[in-house]
């Protein structure tokens, strides 16, 4: 029901509905299945919290349109409980860790890892991006739309307006702008309609391929094979929202540059804490609290 949707969030959501959903309770009238028994299928689920999450929000979506054409009164997938889902401790990408990726990153995609790394743009925004998206002398990047996928995985663009690339147009610095001019100048194709970073044949990048020829060759280069979790090129989006608010940037810039529509999502989901500042924090806090204590007092 929602045209919106990506045929590989489609496909998706037919595989949730056919394995986890469908032989509890498909062969049931509609109206005919009741909150306990959405809490025992919630329960009986296993894999990874997040999976189970995902699995519940389909299966809910499903209850929800039945609920809005009238077919059942309200939905008995309220007030479900949920495995709660324990945010990773992810590794806070440095800039030595940018910089030996890009190094290590095919000459076509190179630039695309400090355009991750200074915007935050999804891996989609970026490689969604065409020529005449970059202003080099204004020096902004303007996104919009960026790269859905097929049922096979296939790159396409996108609807104009997704909830993964917002219409935007944010600023770029002058450092990035001379990257990005560069790497213009190496493309074979250079019309104003052509991808700035293609495949091999100057179509769109398969995300699948480029991640195992190119991003997990580079990290292994880079020395972060081992790190766990594996870092993404979302981590860059997530350094980026970080430094944004290590550095105090006001709440609508962050969201704009980010393409979020709640705060919530910028500050909660994608802002980490920095040890750095998190130890900065305790010396601050410990020269206020222990500042009336003698120096007996504290080595006792």
């Amino acid at each position: 029901s929602n045209p919106n949707k990506s045929e590989s969030a489609l496909a998706r959501d037919k595989i949730i509905l056919k394995t986890h959903v469908y032989p509890k309770v498909g062969s049931r009238p509609v109206g005919n299945v009741g909150r306990d028994q959405i809490q025992s299928m919630v329960n009986g689920w296993t894999g990874k919290p997040s999976s189970v999450r995902r699995q519940f929000t389909c299966m809910s979506a499903l209850f929800k349109f039945a609920e809005l054409n009238e077919w059942i009164l309200r939905s008995p997938c309220r007030k479900i409980v949920l495995p709660k889902v324990v945010k990773a401790d992810r590794h806070l990408l440095t800039p030595a860790d940018i910089a030996n990726l890009a190094k290590a990153m095919d000459k076509r995609f190179r630039a695309s890892v400090w355009v991750a790394a200074e915007t935050g743009l999804r891996w989609n925004e970026i490689y969604g991006l065409q020529i005449d998206d970059v202003d080099t002398e204004g020096r902004t990047l303007t996104i919009s739309r960026g790269l859905s996928r097929t049922g096979t995985g296939a790159s396409v663009i996108g609807n104009v307006g997704s909830v993964k690339a917002e219409p935007r147009t944010i600023s770029i610095s002058a450092q990035l702008s001379e990257v990005l001019v560069e790497h213009v100048d190496r493309l074979e194709v250079r019309t104003e309609n052509a991808w700035l970073f293609p495949d091999a044949e100057g179509g769109l990048v398969r995300y699948t391929n480029w991640r195992s020829r190119h991003w997990l060759t580079a990290l292994k280069t880079a020395g972060l094979a081992d790190v766990v979790p594996k870092p993404g090129l979302h981590d860059l989006r997530r350094l980026s929202a970080t430094r944004m608010h290590l550095d105090k940037v006001d709440l609508p810039t962050v969201m704009h540059r980010m393409g979020h529509k709640t705060a919530s999502m910028s500050l909660e989901v994608y802002a980490q804490s920095d040890r750095a500042a998190d130890q900065a924090q305790a010396e601050t806090m410990a020269s206020y609290v222990f500042s009336e204590m003698s120096h007996v007092g504290r080595t006792t």
